[in-house]
């Protein structure tokens, strides 16, 4: 009956957002705390969805002598982007409690999302080793835009370029698939880690902006920076194994 049905309408669609909106809060509860300092590190990280739920995420593992974070982007938007970071998310776990190498991590996540994800589903990502020892950090790249430094004492920004395929797209053991690269940060440095929603400082102004005015974005925004403060690492501290 036509008339029945345009009365259920209305409540139907209140409970699919309130069922969005319960599935976006437990989404943002599985998001890391990353307040906490790691040596002269400090982290911070700016994540808003362009719908209810999102494709991109950020993670991180602590171990004790370093701590190895991801920042993510599954391919799409909305509740499929979402529930493929539960697989991503799962997969990081499990690699990075026993491995603390990037581009070994990035290795090991493509061979199991490669066989886990449908057909046609890929993910970019970035991993990063940070030390409280040492002012050295390591990442590997999966097809994220590069990141950015921003080098305080040179008032410039630079480009980091960390080459590598999104997870999922081969199978096998993409041996050499992720080659990692040394960064050193100087007392007041940023490293700006992002998903394809920021490519560029000018698109991050322009984000904010759109966002602060209460416009629509045309993506996920996933930001992570990586600052470092203080100066108290010696030379002979600055070497990774």
């Amino acid at each position: 009956m036509p008339g029945v049905r345009n009365l259920q309408k209305p409540d139907l669609q209140r409970s699919l957002r309130e069922q969005l909106e319960r599935a976006a809060s437990v989404q943002q509860s599985l998001l890391p705390d990353v307040s906490k300092p790691i040596g002269e590190f400090r982290l911070t990280s700016l994540y808003c969805p362009c719908e209810s739920l999102g494709g991109d995420f950020l993670d991180l593992i602590r171990r004790p002598e370093c701590v190895v974070l991801l920042v993510a982007d599954v391919m799409g938007h909305g509740a499929e982007a979402a529930l493929i970071t539960m697989l991503v998310k799962a997969a990081f776990q499990e690699t990075a409690r026993t491995n603390q190498e990037p581009d070994s991590i990035l290795a090991a996540m493509n061979a199991r999302l490669h066989r886990k994800t449908p057909k046609g589903v890929y993910v970019a990502a970035t991993v990063v080793r940070i030390c409280a020892a040492s002012p050295e950090m390591l990442l590997a790249n999966a097809g994220l835009p590069y990141p950015f430094v921003l080098r305080c004492s040179q008032d410039q920004v630079e480009e980091v370029q960390v080459p590598g395929f999104p997870l999922g797209l081969f199978g096998g053991a993409a041996s050499g698939a992720y080659p990692y690269r040394k960064l050193t940060l100087e007392p007041g440095d940023v490293l700006l880690l992002s998903s394809d929603g920021i490519n560029s400082i000018d698109s991050l102004v322009s984000e904010a902006v759109d966002f602060s005015h209460g416009r629509p974005l045309p993506d996920d925004i996933n930001l992570v920076a990586i600052s470092r403060t203080g100066g108290s690492y010696s030379r002979t501290e600055t070497a990774l194994p």
